[in-house]
């Protein structure tokens, strides 16, 4: 009988999202969690704090809730004409012109569509000489986002990735009911205030490899046996930090697995049996990584004395994890540096990698239907050079190619291959492009509007 991880009570479980689905295009489920207390009572506890403070950073990435019909909203401030204006719920950047009412921070001015002005104006007792009309098209419109790094040091942040861990580790492991050996995590998730059981990683060395190995947006977990002989986790969380989690002080003799290692991808695949490693202890790496290896028979090896030589290939895509696993264990062997909250280093990496995030675009099926049922209406198309961002002209210039090519059925390899033949990658960094020269090529094409609508069209149609 399945019971509660936490607590222990075979009533009333759930399926328990173990990265909270606001958190990832992918869902891995542990179906050994009380729905009221630790399901649901999760979000409240530190779950909702962390997902409002990464709103701006979920909704660059095209993720949202499946409980919601919406993409998270985020706050910003514009600069039109000089004149600070300050927006409360925005759902992508300049979604406020011809829409909403802003006020500026000051709250002398009013900025929105002529007819909900001139009410506002009527309303006070002014003319219509006290209204000032802007063409939009001409306009520079600088925008502030604040961007909530310091949520990856709050202990709700820790709190979330001991939960991921524990969970995880108990997933990959068929652990169905709770145990004491786990009670020092299980506490630190429903209690908090234990500065043991998390520490975010500060090893330069084990930084850069993780920096290479889990990037554009994606989550990764590897359980390993620690130095101290215990079983620790490690989590990043988008890319961006690494967190090192004591998960029990010893191994546990009901576990199997010790050596797991499963990366979750911004385009949402990665949940599958397939793509994650599960082994017992380190030595099983090496032969796990061997059983996915078959000799070469196209590249045959003469003898060398009195050896018998072979070229192996792999027969698994995924052999990078055990390359991963066996390219970092002597960084682990020699126990994970760490401290609970972060100091200078950890800050800049946070930030570094932040800026590395927010300055790349990862196209994928999800972000380009968003992109045209947020961008792409029946009127004609006019782009204003002044105001549009780095990202829009990238979906844009994509749009505009396909409506260009002869390509009619699209899946998810034709479209890669087609990013990769326009730009050489997939993963396109605004600042190694210029994306301003497209925007040239696009406008100098005089049914620029039309060839995007049927770029469009077949998007719809994927």
């Amino acid at each position: 009988m399945r019971r509660c991880i936490y607590c222990g009570i075979a009533e009333d479980l759930s399926d328990s999202d173990i990265i909270p689905d606001a958190l990832t295009a992918s869902r891995i489920i542990n179906k050994c969690v009380c729905h009221v207390e630790h399901n649901s009572g999760m979000t409240e506890k530190f779950e909702s704090e962390v997902v409002e403070k990464l709103a701006f950073l979920l909704n660059h990435l095209d993720i949202k809730s499946k409980k919601s019909n919406h993409y998270p909203t985020y706050e910003a401030d514009y600069d039109i004409e000089g004149i600070r204006y300050h927006d409360k719920k925005v759902f992508k950047d300049y979604d406020f012109i011809n829409k909403k009412i802003l006020r500026s921070k000051d709250k002398a001015f009013v900025f929105g569509p002529y007819e909900k002005i001139e009410q506002i104006a009527k309303s006070k007792g002014m003319s219509k000489a006290d209204i000032e009309q802007i063409d939009m098209n001409s306009q520079m419109i600088k925008s502030y986002i604040p961007l909530n790094y310091d949520v990856f040091f709050s202990e709700a942040m820790h709190r979330q990735v001991a939960k991921i861990a524990y969970e995880w580790y108990c997933l990959k492991n068929k652990v169905e009911d709770k145990y004491d050996d786990f009670s020092e995590i299980i506490e630190y998730i429903l209690e908090g205030n234990n500065n043991q059981v998390v520490k975010m990683v500060t090893d330069k060395l084990l930084l850069d490899k993780f920096k290479k190995f889990c990037y554009d947006g994606s989550h990764m977990m590897f359980a390993y046996i620690d130095k101290q002989g215990g079983i620790s986790v490690l989590v990043d969380i988008f890319g961006v930090a690494i967190y090192d989690i004591k998960v029990c002080r010893h191994i546990p003799k009901f576990c199997e697995n010790n050596y797991i290692l499963q990366k979750i991808n911004l385009d949402g695949s990665g949940n599958r049996e397939h793509e994650c490693l599960c082994v017992h202890d380190y030595n099983d790496v090496v032969q796990d990584m061997l059983k996915e290896m078959d000799e070469n028979a196209k590249f045959p090896v003469p003898p060398i004395g009195n050896l018998q030589c072979y070229i192996m290939s792999p027969k698994s895509k995924y052999i990078n994890y055990n390359l991963f696993v066996l390219e970092i264990f002597n960084i682990l062997d020699k126990g994970v540096e760490g401290i609970h909250g972060g100091n200078q280093d950890v800050v800049e990496f946070v930030i570094e990698q932040l800026q590395d995030l927010l300055s790349t675009d990862v196209i994928h099926k999800r972000g380009l239907k968003r992109f045209v049922e947020d961008n792409i209406e029946n009127a004609e198309i006019r782009i204003n050079k002044e105001n549009i961002d780095e990202s829009s002209i990238f979906y844009y210039y994509i749009l505009y190619k396909l409506g260009q090519s002869d390509i009619q059925n699209l899946n998810d390899e034709v479209v890669k291959q087609f990013i990769i033949a326009l730009f050489n990658t997939r993963n396109i960094d605004s600042r190694k492009v210029n994306l301003r020269e497209k925007l040239e090529e696009m406008l100098d094409e005089e049914d620029y509007s039309k060839l995007i609508k049927l770029g469009a069209d077949k998007i719809r149609k994927w």
